[in-house]
């Protein structure tokens, strides 16, 4: 799977820090027919900073990505 980040939002914290506040990634994935893609948010609650590594933010966006498509199809076949 491929992540490209699309935008960065940080924000400065109640100590006057700046933080992360969200970051917007695109997730695709799979060779045609059978490809799928999509956005994800990401930030303090998947663990992800203004410091992570590019691995952790692919990491996480994977997850998440995966995580959101499993509940999708749980949902249809309820």
């Amino acid at each position: 799977m491929e992540v490209t980040i699309n935008s960065i939002t940080p924000k400065f914290n109640d100590t006057g820090i700046l933080e992360l506040d969200s970051m917007i990634c695109y997730v695709t994935g799979g060779v045609y027919p059978d490809n799928t893609s999509g956005y994800v948010s990401l930030g303090a609650t998947e663990n992800i900073t203004l410091t992570s590594t590019k691995s952790e933010v692919e990491a996480a966006a994977i997850t998440k990505f995966k995580s959101n498509v499993a509940v999708l199809f749980s949902e249809k076949t309820e």
